[in-house]
């Protein structure tokens, strides 16, 4: 990458468009470096908006950290950008939460993860940023077994200027259905984004569509799925009622249940309950979720 020479060691993700592997430097320190194969205009522009944002993240320690980029030609047209980034040797936590079986993960290591995430949001938001695809895929852990949670894939990242506030206009609505569609997790959604897309709702969206993705993410790592199945014929009305409309948060209980898998304890309960508010306006912010 540019200056640095760099050995492939192995992959760690690979989709259609974009490839991840581990790396190695003349100096044996380990990197992954992200490549992206963009054939077309839009997804040269993507990159570039990606490049952008991951320049702009603020240094926080749950933020993936971006290091270096280079873009070369490809033969048959178009380009490949290269992104060399931190390598969380710890993996992504959906495979953390495999490995721990039907039950899910022990309350305490929940709790770490939240601290962690609520941490890199804070930081990510008052940078104005708001992520849009926060999912157990994108979440990863710095080293193996309880290792900090870091968040990462930043392609879906979007300043918070740019989506507008009070009411949109109707092209605004349509530009944003398109960019919804295309870069957000359907069953991580929040209310107001499944509106806009089902109904064209004209309200501009916030940075609390990362706080109910949060709350996605706490009831799988407790249940071992998430809330809201997006191939389910219910889906759109089971995410309309939120929290209110998830049985497993229906019955109240006690704290005392902190020590191992099974019941729900109450403080969690509470996190999710108020995360998953329908209303935007009653989740809380990410400083918040730290606070308390």
């Amino acid at each position: 990458i540019n200056s640095t020479p760099l050995r492939v060691v192995g992959v760690l993700a690979a989709g259609a468009h974009s490839q991840v592997f581990r790396c190695a430097d003349r100096n044996g320190t380990e990197w992954a470096l992200k490549r992206a194969r963009c054939q077309s205009a839009r997804s040269r522009k993507a990159a570039a908006r990606e490049l952008g944002i991951l320049r702009s993240l603020p240094q926080a320690d749950g933020l993936m950290q971006f290091h270096d980029s280079m873009t070369r030609p490809l033969d048959s047209g178009g380009v490949e950008v290269f992104f060399l980034l931190h390598l969380c040797r710890g993996g992504a936590l959906i495979d953390k939460l495999a490995r721990s079986g039907p039950d899910g993960l022990r309350p305490a290591e929940i709790y770490k993860c939240l601290a962690d995430c609520g941490e890199a949001l804070a930081a990510l938001h008052t940078a104005q940023l708001v992520h849009f695809d926060l999912k157990l895929e994108n979440i990863l852990l710095a080293d193996e077994g309880a290792g900090r949670a870091i968040i990462g894939d930043f392609g879906s990242t979007t300043q918070l200027a740019d989506l507008g506030h009070g009411q949109l206009t109707i092209e605004e609505v349509i530009a944003e259905q398109e960019r919804l569609h295309r870069d957000t997790t359907p069953a991580y959604r929040a209310p107001e984004v499944v509106r806009m897309l089902r109904a064209g709702d004209t309200v501009a969206l916030t940075e609390k569509v990362d706080i109910w993705a949060i709350g996605c993410i706490v009831f799988a790592l407790h249940f071992g799925r998430l809330p809201f199945n997006d191939n389910s014929a219910q889906f759109e009305g089971a995410v309309e009622a939120g929290a209110a409309g998830l049985t497993e948060l229906a019955v109240e209980h006690g704290a005392d249940a902190d020590d191992g898998c099974g019941e729900l304890p109450e403080p969690l309960r509470q996190v999710l309950v108020r995360c998953l508010a329908t209303d935007p306006l009653s989740r809380p912010s990410a400083t918040d979720l730290v606070s308390e």
